[in-house]
């Protein structure tokens, strides 16, 4: 099982390699972890995560639609939340571990 420290590491990470790649043309976003929201879930840490512009504004748009990563505890590799996910869905998986076969990536 990876720290809270780890996965924080891996989220920060994470964060800044997918948001590197926003259009020029959009104004940057300092993200932030939130590590006083994140917590460790059967299979992981669900790493809470915004934009220094969104808190500070609280203007929804000033930052990332999905605030949460999940970081597996394997060490592989964090990822967002499905969008589709209803909220007693995303609470079977942090119960379970496991999504609902629709909301599963297909391989």
């Amino acid at each position: 099982m990876l720290t809270k420290e780890q996965a924080i590491e891996a989220a920060r990470a994470h964060i800044e390699q997918v948001y590197a790649q926003r259009s020029p043309d959009e104004p940057p976003w300092t993200l932030v972890v939130l590590p006083d929201k994140s917590y460790a879930y059967c299979a992981g840490w669900i790493i809470w995560y915004d934009s220094e512009e969104r808190l500070k504004s609280g203007r929804p748009w000033d930052g990332p639609f999905t605030k949460v990563l999940i970081v597996p505890s394997d060490g592989s590799t964090p990822y967002g939340p499905p969008t589709n996910a209803s909220v007693e869905e995303f609470q079977k998986f942090r119960d379970t571990g496991v999504w609902p076969p629709h909301l599963r990536a297909s391989s």
